[in-house]
C-alpha cells in the first residue's frame, strides 16, 4: 500500500486592519499547491453552528460538516491559505473542532503606520482602527496562542525570506512565493515616519492621541519581545552614529533599484 502524504495544515492569515495581511496572502497563494480564500467569516460560522447545537438541539452534524467543507475546499491541493484577519479570536475554537489542522500568523506592525493604512483601506475612524489593533495583539499575548506565528510587516517588507523561513516551520514554501515577495517588497514602508507624511496634521494628532490613551506603543512592545522570543523577528542594528545613517540609506537605495 503506497503511504499517504501528510498534508500542510489549514494556514489562517490573522491580524488587524491595516498590518500587511493582503501583502502575505497574495505572497502565500502564489504556490500552485495551495488555494487561497479571502473570507473573514469561517470562525463567526462555526460560533454559530456550536452555538446553534447547544441552545436549540439543531443540526447536530453541523460542526462535522464544517470540517468536511474545509475539506472539500482544499480538495487535490496540499491545503488552503485563508486570510481571515477577524478570526483570531475564533482560534480556539477552530483548534477544538479541528485538531492538529489549524495553523495561524498573526500580522503585526507598529501601532501609528497600522491605524493609518486601516483608515486608508477601510475608511474607519482612527480611534475604531486603534482599538480593533490593540484587541488583537491582546489577544496574540495570550498564552493560548503561543502557537502563533508573528509575522513583522516592517520584516516583511525589507527581508521576506527571514519572515518566510519562520512560516516554513509550518507549511512548505514554495520558490514562487518567495519570488512574488522579494519582488513587492519596499524597504520604505518600513520607514518610522512615513506614516506622518500620509495624513494631515488634525489626523496624525488624532492618531497619536488614541495611541497614549491605549498604551499602544507599550503593547507593540511586548509583541515585539514575544516575536525575539520565537525567533521569528530580530531587530536590524542601528546606525553607530548620524552621520552613517543617510549614507547607508544611499547605498541601500542603490542596491535595491539594481536588484
Amino acid at each position: 500500500m503506497t503511504a499517504t502524504r501528510e498534508r500542510p495544515p489549514f494556514l489562517f492569515v490573522c491580524g488587524a486592519p491595516g498590518t500587511g495581511n493582503t501583502f502575505l496572502f497574495l505572497s502565500l497563494v502564489e504556490d500552485e499547491r495551495v488555494y487561497g480564500i479571502d473570507e473573514d467569516a469561517f470562525g463567526s460560522t462555526l460560533e454559530r453552528l456550536v452555538r446553534s447545537e447547544r441552545e436549540f438541539g439543531r443540526c447536530p452534524h453541523g460542526v462535522a460538516a464544517f470540517a468536511a467543507f474545509l475539506h472539500s475546499l482544499r480538495a487535490d491541493r496540499d491545503t488552503l491559505v485563508l486570510k481571515t484577519p477577524n478570526n483570531l479570536h475564533a482560534l480556539g475554537l477552530l483548534r477544538r473542532h479541528l485538531p492538529n489542522e489549524i495553523a495561524a500568523v498573526c500580522m503585526v506592525r507598529e501601532p501609528r503606520a497600522a491605524i493609518v493604512s486601516g483608515i486608508e483601506r477601510h475608511r474607519r475612524p482612527p480611534r475604531e482602527v486603534a482599538e480593533l489593533w490593540a484587541r488583537d495583539m491582546r489577544l496574540l499575548l495570550a498564552p493560548e496562542n503561543a502557537d502563533v506565528v508573528v509575522a513583522r510587516y516592517e520584516q516583511l517588507v525589507t527581508d521576506p525570506d527571514a519572515l518566510l523561513d519562520a512560516i516554513a516551520r509550518r507549511m512548505p514554501i514554495a520558490p514562487a512565493v518567495r519570488a512574488y515577495a522579494r519582488r513587492m517588497r519596499d524597504p520604505a514602508r518600513a520607514d518610522a515616519a512615513r506614516w506622518r507624511r500620509r495624513v494631515e496634521p488634525d489626523v496624525a494628532r488624532e492618531i497619536d492621541a488614541s495611541v497614549i490613551a491605549l498604551g499602544l506603543d507599550a503593547l507593540h512592545a511586548d509583541v515585539v519581545r514575544r516575536a525575539d522570543a520565537d525567533g521569528t523577528w530580530k531587530a536590524p542594528p542601528l546606525p553607530r552614529t548620524r552621520l552613517l545613517a543617510p549614507a547607508r540609506r544611499l547605498l541601500y537605495r542603490a542596491w535595491y533599484r539594481w536588484s
